[in-house]
């Protein structure tokens, strides 16, 4: 399993390390003795079924004024539709586009060389499981204070939700069993696939990102705005009631 983890550019290099290794076990092993194993990142560009689309549109039909106006007073900058593109032609699914760019290009780059793994891999006969797991609040996460905010906003745009690591490890524990064993599961090199890239959407958990009314894309600063004050609403809250036992004292001496 290819699960490491490092930030930067690091990351990058640590990916590079355990696909070399993997090249080297494949090559020397046969492919009935090797299943490669990854996770892939809600925050990515993926195959995604017209279900998830059609419901994600809905959801934009019937979005919250709020999410009207700040589209509409960002000239479309924020809150922008969950569409990339049209369905693709005699497919039933699309393009979903759920990346953030401030999560940097050594991301992206990083899970994109999985990603490549994978598809070849399982192109040579070799089993391979490879599955979105759901944004989880890791300490990875949680230490960063935007990215910490922008999670504790997402409420904000329904369905989505970040997960307790304890529950996304269970669910993908279980999900990583399925794909060893399971002769129907897309990991299976036998099973004939539509589009290679649906051996990473298939099952995929992620979170609401493709079923949420606006694209990641264009929420992630908004989410991290109101994450914030959601955050620092305790403070707030303090603030407002001291600023109004404040004026009504002044008031009240006034009178006097």
């Amino acid at each position: 399993g290819s699960y490491a983890y490092l930030d930067g550019k690091d990351f990058v290099r640590i990916v590079l390390a355990m696909d070399a290794i993997c090249n080297h076990v494949l090559r020397n092993r046969k492919s009935s003795k090797v299943n490669l194993a990854f996770l892939a990142s809600p925050s990515d560009i993926y195959l995604r079924p017209k279900k998830s689309r059609d419901m994600s549109i809905k959801r934009y039909e019937n979005r919250e004024a709020w999410v009207k106006i700040t589209e509409k007073l960002s000239a479309g900058a924020y809150c922008k539709p969950n569409l990339t593109g049209p369905l693709i032609e005699d497919k039933d699914f699309d393009v979903v586009d759920a990346s953030v760019p401030q999560q940097g290009p050594n991301y992206l780059l990083a899970k994109r060389i999985q990603q490549w793994r994978a598809i070849v891999a399982r192109s040579k006969g070799i089993r391979v499981s490879i599955n979105i797991a759901p944004a989880s609040a890791t300490e990875s996460v949680t230490k960063n204070a935007v990215l910490r905010a922008a999670y504790a906003g997402v409420s904000f745009f329904p369905p989505t939700e970040v997960f307790y690591p304890a529950t996304t490890n269970s669910v993908m524990a279980a999900a990583l069993i399925r794909d060893i064993f399971d002769a129907n599961s897309p990991s299976n090199p036998a099973k004939v696939l539509v589009h290679p890239l649906l051996l990473i959407s298939d099952g995929a958990w992620h979170g609401g990102l493709w079923t949420t009314a606006v694209s990641n894309k264009s929420s992630a600063v908004v989410s991290a705005g109101l994450g914030f004050v959601k955050e620092k609403s305790q403070y707030l809250k303090l603030g407002a009631a001291l600023g109004t036992a404040y004026l009504l004292v002044r008031n009240i001496k006034s009178k006097l």
